[in-house]
């Protein structure tokens, strides 16, 4: 068995969960209220921007320039995601 196998079978359970959550089926039944949207655009916007954040902890504490490029730009990808 191949390795990826193996780990699809290990997260079927929760992958489930996430397929079948009312969040996931209400947005893709075009069903999910506009406060609830809006909601979960705040809290992923907020998310995004922190984990930003720490990514530039993360490259201010690295030791090589290579390292310190890498987390940045991974940054700055999660400040274009929150954006758009």
């Amino acid at each position: 068995m191949k390795f990826l196998d193996i780990l699809w079978q290990q997260v079927i359970p929760i992958y489930q969960k996430i397929i079948t959550h009312p969040f996931n089926n209400e947005l893709a039944q075009g069903t999910l209220s506009h406060d609830r949207f809006i909601f979960y655009m705040e809290q992923d916007a907020y998310y995004l921007i922190n984990f930003a954040r720490a990514l530039g902890f993360i490259a201010a504490r690295a030791n090589s320039s290579h390292t310190i490029h890498h987390f940045l730009n991974f940054a700055l990808g999660a400040l274009i995601a929150e954006r758009e």
